[in-house]
């Protein structure tokens, strides 16, 4: 079994595609039955759905595939993301600190502490940036983390649909 995490912004992709997005989301559900993956349950995602314009919605999806058991963040994923934030810096990225990047820099904490395989995000901007990118390997080499795979969400529907 293999872990994979959804950020927030793949929920609203999934929404948006109607009914190709059940059929990914009911494809989705059968590898989790046949415990072949766990799409993990991180409280910073289930909170930006929470504060989202198609919150209810949103919801109801991520409850229905993520795990039952939900993973706050805890002094060790907020001092990792501390350290991607310092180590993307000196590899001479631009975004500042603001709170939604350290909530992508935590997202990818969480992942790299729980081994999850693989993240599935759009945001290429930051999460994805090679500063970003750099980053992740430098503080995760450091700390013998595997580091999760990125995938966009057409490479989701290539995968699950």
């Amino acid at each position: 079994m293999y872990g994979i995490l959804l950020d927030t912004n793949i929920y609203g992709e999934l929404a948006d595609l109607g009914e190709s997005g059940v059929k990914i989301i009911d494809n989705i559900y059968e590898g989790i039955l046949r415990q072949e993956i766990c799409v993990h349950n991180f409280r910073v995602i289930r909170n930006e759905l929470r504060e989202g314009i198609q919150s209810i919605q949103l919801l109801k999806l991520y409850d229905a595939i993520t795990a039952s058991t939900i993973h706050d963040i805890n002094p060790e994923i907020e001092k990792i993301a501390e350290e991607y934030y310092d180590s993307y810096k000196k590899f001479g990225g631009g975004q500042g600190k603001t709170e939604n990047f350290m909530k992508d820099l935590r997202i990818v904490a969480f992942s790299s502490l729980k081994r999850v395989t693989l993240i599935y995000s759009n945001d290429k901007r930051t999460m994805f940036s090679d500063p970003a990118i750099r980053a992740y390997k430098e503080v995760n080499f450091d700390k013998n983390l595997p580091e999760p795979t990125f995938h966009t969400f057409d490479d989701l529907i290539r995968k699950f649909g």
